[in-house]
């Protein structure tokens, strides 16, 4: 817009009228003012003249005639008196002197009443003009004047005798004379004087009111004058706002800007004429280019809009007279309209103000936004009726269901009951972030900084995977939050697991034997009360005890009957202490007792013999053979006292274990307390002489390692080796770890012996790659010394950039005492570890009492099964390991068995899961020198023909209950059309073979399953499973069912059982087998139904020759089984033989599911 067409522009401050009006005002204004002005003169002119009048009249004058004339006629008086006084003749010298006094008298008064005649006779000369006003307003004595003159004529005569003659006096007839002439004129000059004060007064009084009045109205006609003064500055001041207004408004409305932007804007003026538009106006509205043109009415567009059915149906005139109706409101407005082509515009209008007028208006294209908040309604609403929202109020758990921004959906009362959310966090649309934050600044997470917090968690939340995780809320309760990502949006269901969580604490923090705290737990308890302790003054007595020689209980009856007798062993215990007393279990054969006391000494020896007391009567237990027998305990330990020999737990604890140390060398049944001396005395013989050889031993680097391979249980190849140091004592020899370790371990020399054997391990695995050999994995034992220094992932890295060695072939050992301190911290320096590439192993599992919740929260790579498993014939010793097994494999962890020494050993450890062994079957561990011609022997160096070895090997993995004859036909037929593959076929349960899938130890599996797995299949069938019975079995709708059932892992089994609960129909498990043909057989006999894919019993010869039918649900009151689903998984692998008749397998056995009838998913 240029500034000619705001010219335009219509300003309520420049009408004719509004000017009319202001001139009107200022014109009356100076009328007003002159009016005022020309009557104040011509009042002041009167009352001038009237003052003047008076002035010429000598008013004030003639008001004294009276006053004057009865001054003289008094001194005539006067006169005459002294005059006609008594006198005396001068008969002496006083009489003569009275003479002349008195004569002196007489011509002083005669001078005054001469001097009073004069003055008279002048004032009443001088006078003129009053002579006017006596005719005026006394007409009676118009001639007075005239008449008094002539009358002082004549007695001027008289008066002059007096002044002229010495001792001239009146005579009594001319005093007499004078007094009759001049009386008369006394009343009537009075009378005169009088009306001469009224009209002196009147005139005054009108020369008063006359000023007031002509003041009043001159400030009259100056507030008037400045009225119109200030009307005619704010006149010009608002036009100056105007002109301003204007100049702001032409930069607003700049055509060269507005075209810049991608939003439409029009502006208006009051008569709802365009000033001005940009061309997105136009566009966003349709309108052809005439209607931007300056000038154009906004009649004209809504009545172009209308005809054209912007608007809809109805009349065109009333559309239009109705909007013109609101336009003309000059009011703010905000409003969408969708247009007929579908457009949805955003129009928002704002009224200009200082006096402009009109409108500016912008208009937006909102058609994408809206139609993404249809459809994200349409995806809300999908996730509403797919979750049935209105149904999750009537749950058990908290469920919150929010969008794929992560605004809220819907959230049940549960949810917001549980967290104790406001009433504003449970509103839809409410942003994650505010729930997060509420949690965050309750404490759920934990201590740190609140924003942190926050944000760690929404990270979490954008990897949109399935998490969970604990919270804990003030009233101490715990909850945990489970979040599963959904199509489009994410749910989350909170469940209250305070009681699992407690339960779960308990089984960390108690040992599972005895039921007692561990030594953790205990130290964590008693480091909570030893503040309060040494605040009142008080000591407490600490224990570390012993059971003497129980070692040979668990050698000679098993570990079974030691468990045992240490349980009965604590109840002792705890049976003769009090409430307060805190008794827990160290591990192995030791317990730790603290107690508070007044006098710690004294309670130290009172427990001591109550320990020794209790002990007398003998424990009872149970032999293999189930003979009663009994056995005797005796106990020793070491005392400290707090806060005597220190008040750090850490500290104390370990003296405890000194005195112990020193204790059980004194042939048992003894209690020592602390002290160095005799700890010194202990340990001079034995270990001052081992450390100090051990320092020279570090020094001279005497140190050297031996190897032991470890096999691959299903191949027979070699997987690596531990390494193994040994000390090369100058003058004994070989010396075993058993007899340095613990020595190096507590004088901290564990640390250089610990970083030369893992530089030295890594170096000579790189020789060996180097040599040719294919590259292995070396483990390398770590102790907890090692472990806590603080430079130990340093000494890793370094140990590896040093040898050359990949981070890969490094495993590093570590035994389970790690976990039992500090929890984070550990998991912190694992988690650098793996970081750096190196693989980590727990060894000796099973051993150090912790829990196997650990194994969960810790990153480790690989489980090692200790030897004291293996090496035992006990029957429960291989269950401990069946069951270790399975817990590694589900938590996808390598299994090493250490410890095998006969091929009897190797086959059940394969049998059971077991991935490595290492033992004496094997090889012994050998010096560097003895494993390089181990090598030689077992492995050949690298070259291409073990390479294609490894390329033509084909693991096959097959369900035990998917149509077991067709697939096994099909393998057969697979293994005799391509012998030159080495082939293994592995027939287990589907969630075996998912396991093995996961580790790598299978190439090609078929697994059923009863929903999708975290691996994608190649190709996917559904398959309805059906019920198989006898012909003749009856089957009561009323009665149990009698099942043959599917072992644990098949969802055949899950189906049936999930099913007859859906239905309330009760069953009995009768027969269970993992042979196909067992189910089939007793099937036949009529001893129970099981279910079987269709696809199992399509040859209806078969059926007949087995006396088996498939059974109809709905006749037998059974329900219609789930769909299960069969699904073909491979590992990748490079391109070679194997990978071909991989794929020519699978193309076999997708023509076998097709040919089945089984509905094709993928």
């Amino acid at each position: 817009m240029t500034s000619n067409s705001l010219n335009h522009i219509q300003d309520p401050l420049e009408p004719k009228s509004k000017w009319r009006a202001l001139v009107v005002v200022l014109l009356v204004s100076a009328c007003a003012f002159l009016l005022s002005f020309k009557y104040e003169e011509t009042l002041l002119t009167k009352v001038t003249e009237d003052l003047a009048d008076v002035r010429r009249a000598n008013l004030w004058k003639a008001s004294q005639f009276d006053y004057q004339l009865q001054s003289l006629l008094g001194e005539l008086s006067h006169y005459q008196l002294s005059v006609t006084g008594p006198s005396s003749s001068a008969t002496d010298a006083g009489q003569v002197e009275g003479v002349e006094q008195q004569t002196i008298q007489k011509k002083e008064a005669a001078q005054r009443l001469t001097k009073k005649f004069y003055g008279f006779w002048e004032l009443l000369e001088k006078i003129s003009g009053y002579e006017h006003f006596v005719i005026r307003e006394l007409p009676q004595y118009a001639n007075v004047h005239l008449d008094l003159v002539t009358e002082l004529d004549a007695i001027e005569a008289h008066i002059l005798a007096l002044g002229g003659t010495a001792g001239a006096i009146l005579d009594p007839e001319s005093h007499e004379l004078i007094s009759s002439q001049l009386a008369p004129y006394q009343d009537i000059l009075h009378e005169i004087a009088l009306a001469a004060n009224r009209a002196q007064a009147q005139a005054m009084a009108s020369y008063e009111r006359t000023l007031l009045l002509s003041l009043r109205l001159l400030l009259i006609g100056l507030v008037l004058l400045v009225c119109g003064v200030i009307a005619l500055g704010l006149f010009w001041r608002s036009r100056e706002r105007a002109r301003r207004k204007s100049a702001d408004l032409e930069n607003l409305v700049s055509l060269k800007s507005l075209d810049f932007i991608n939003q439409g804007i029009s502006v208006f003026d009051r008569g709802l004429k365009l000033l001005s538009a940009n061309q997105a106006f136009l566009d966003i509205q349709g309108f052809p280019a005439h209607l931007g043109e300056q000038g154009t009415r906004m009649e004209d567009m809504f009545r172009f809009n209308a005809e054209r059915g912007e608007y809809g149906e109805g009349d065109v005139d009333a559309q239009v007279h109705d909007r013109l109706a609101l336009a003309k409101k000059f009011e703010p407005h905000e409003f969408e309209r969708t247009r007929k082509d579908g457009v949805v515009i955003h129009i928002a209008g704002t009224p200009i103000d200082e006096g402009i007028g009109g409108f500016i208006t912008v208009y937006t294209d909102v058609t994408k936004e809206r139609l993404y908040k249809r459809q994200q309604e349409q995806e809300i609403q999908g996730l509403q009726n797919i979750l049935n929202l209105e149904a999750m109020d009537h749950i058990g758990v908290g469920v919150a269901v929010y969008d794929d921004q992560f605004r809220l959906i819907h959230a049940n009362k549960v949810n917001g009951k549980w967290h104790g959310f406001p009433e504003e966090l449970a509103r839809p649309g409410t942003p994650v972030t505010s729930v997060i934050r509420f949690l965050a600044e309750a404490g759920a997470y934990g201590d740190g900084e609140i924003e942190e917090q926050v944000t760690t968690a929404v990270e979490r939340l954008s990897l949109r995977k399935e998490q969970k995780r604990d919270v804990s809320l003030a009233d101490g309760r715990i909850i945990e939050i489970r979040s599963n990502p959904l199509e489009a949006g994410t749910v989350f269901v909170s469940t209250d697991v305070t009681e699992e969580r407690k339960k779960t604490e308990h089984l960390q923090n108690h040992d599972t034997v005895t039921g007692l705290p561990t030594l953790e737990a205990t130290m964590a308890i008693v480091e909570k009360v030893f503040p309060a302790l040494a605040a009142a003054g008080k000591q407490a007595v600490g224990m570390r005890i012993q059971i003497d020689r129980f070692g040979m209980v668990n050698e000679v009856f098993g570990q079974e009957v030691g468990d045992r007798l240490l349980k009965q062993v604590g109840q002792r215990l705890r049976g003769i202490v009090d409430v307060n007393t805190v008794i827990g279990r160290a591990g192995g054969n030791e317990f730790v007792l603290v107690d508070d006391a007044d006098d710690a000494n004294v309670k130290a020896n009172s427990i001591v013999k109550v320990l020794k007391a209790v002990m007398k009567p003998p424990f009872y237990f149970k032999s293999e053979d189930g003979k009663s027998q009994k056995i005797g305990f005796t106990l020793s330990g070491g005392i400290v006292l707090f806060p005597e020999n220190g008040s750090d737990i850490q500290e104390l604890v370990h003296k405890s274990r000194l005195a112990a140390q020193y204790a059980s060398t004194q042939g048992g049944n003894t209690f020592r307390f602390f002290d160095w001396q005799s700890t010194r005395r202990r340990f001079s013989t034995d270990s001052i002489r081992v450390e100090n050889d051990l320092r020279t031993a570090v020094e001279d680097e005497q140190f050297v390692l031996h190897y032991q391979p470890q096999i691959e249980l299903q191949t027979g190849r070699m997987h690596g080796c531990e390494a193994l140091v040994r000390w090369n004592h100058p003058k004994q020899g070989l010396v075993s770890p058993l007899e340095f370790i613990p020595v190096a371990e507590e004088t901290g020399l564990i640390a250089p012996i610990g970083d030369w054997v893992l530089r030295h391990a890594c170096a000579q695995a790189k020789q060996w790659q180097e040599a040719g050999y294919p590259p292995f994995v070396i483990s390398v034992n770590v102790s907890v010394v090692q472990f806590r220094n603080q430079g130990f992932i340093e000494d890793v890295r370094v140990a590896l950039q040093e040898a050359g060695l990949e981070a890969q072939y490094l495993e590093l050992e570590l035994t389970e005492s790690i976990l039992a301190e500090n929890l984070d911290g550990t998991r912190s320096i694992l988690e650098q570890l793996k970081n750096l590439g190196v693989s980590l192993a727990i060894d000796d599992f099973g051993t150090g009492y912790s829990s196997l919740a650990y194994l969960t929260k810790l990153p480790f790579d690989t489980l090692k099964i200790d030897q004291a498993f293996i090496r035992g014939t006990e029957n429960h010793n291989w269950a401990i390991v069946r069951a270790v097994a399975q817990l590694a494999r589900s938590l996808g962890l390598k299994i090493i068995a250490e410890g095998v020494e006969t091929s009897e050993q190797a086959d059940v450890l394969a049998d059971l899961g077991c991935h490595i062994a290492q033992g004496y079957l094997y090889s012994r561990p050998v010096p560097n020198e003895g494993f390089g011609s181990y090598l030689s022997q077992y492995e050949t160096p690298v070259d291409a023909q073990d390479g294609q070895e490894e390329n033509v090997r084909l693991r096959i993995g097959l369900p035990s209950f998917a149509a077991i004859d067709q697939l096994q036909k099909t393998a057969m037929n697979f293994l005799i059309e391509h012998p030159d593959l080495k082939i293994k076929i592995l027939y287990d349960t589907s969630d075996h073979l998912v396991e093995a899938l996961i580790l790598e130890e299978l190439d090609v599996a078929v697994i059923m399953s009863t929903g999708p797995l975290e691996m994608e299949p190649v190709h996917a069938w559904l398959d309805r499973p059906v019920w198989i019975g006898a012909y003749d079995i009856d089957l009561d709708k009323d009665a149990s069912v009698p099942l043959l059932i599917h072992p644990e892992g098949s969802p055949l089994r899950k189906r049936m059982l999930d099913g007859l609960r859906q239905v309330d129909r009760s069953a009995h498990v009768v027969f269970q087998s993992a042979a196909f043909q067992g189910l089939i057989d007793a099937v036949a006999r009529g001893v129970g139904i099981t279910a079987l894919q269709m696809a199992s019993v399509l040859e209806g010869e078969r059926l007949n020759q087995e006396r088996c039918r498939v059974l109809d649900p709905e006749e037998n009151g059974l329900p219609v089984l789930e769909s299960v689903l069969c699904g073909i998984y491979v590992r990748e692998r490079e391109a070679g033989v194997a990978m071909d008749g991989q794929t020519v397998l699978v193309d076999n056995l997708v023509d076998l599911f097709d040919s089945f009838g089984c509905e094709r998913v993928s």
